[in-house]
């Protein structure tokens, strides 16, 4: 049986199903105990996870995973609500991930030598 993100990130085609997990796993890290989470939260935790794990490289892996910018983030969520993977709050919008950061600035800002 095929990986329901993995369908889900086959079908849309714009964003690698690595990104889909990373979303899904900051998700799961940043709210342990089951709370509504914004799209700020999420794109933050979403930073904080890909530094962690993968340090200067980290704008280079979100890039090539499809993630360059919030809305980005917050295109993989409504994905995944849509594919019926994870649940929005009523009042949830894509928009709430427009321009939230940068997420490249953001990314080098610990690694000013990091390519740009």
């Amino acid at each position: 049986m095929e990986n329901p993100v993995e369908k889900l990130a086959m079908e849309d085609g714009r964003y690698s199903p690595k990104a889909f997990m990373i979303v899904l796993e900051a998700l799961h890290m940043g709210t342990p105990e089951k709370r509504h989470i914004s799209g700020a939260e999420l794109s933050h935790a979403v930073l904080e996870l890909v530094r962690g794990l993968y340090g200067v490289s980290a704008r280079m892996v979100l890039h090539e995973w499809g993630l360059k910018t919030t809305r980005d983030i917050g295109e993989v969520v409504f994905l995944l609500v849509n594919g019926g993977i994870m649940r929005a709050a009523p009042g949830d919008r894509i928009e709430d991930f427009d321009d939230l950061f940068d997420l490249s600035e953001q990314l080098e800002e610990n690694y000013p030598w990091g390519s740009r």
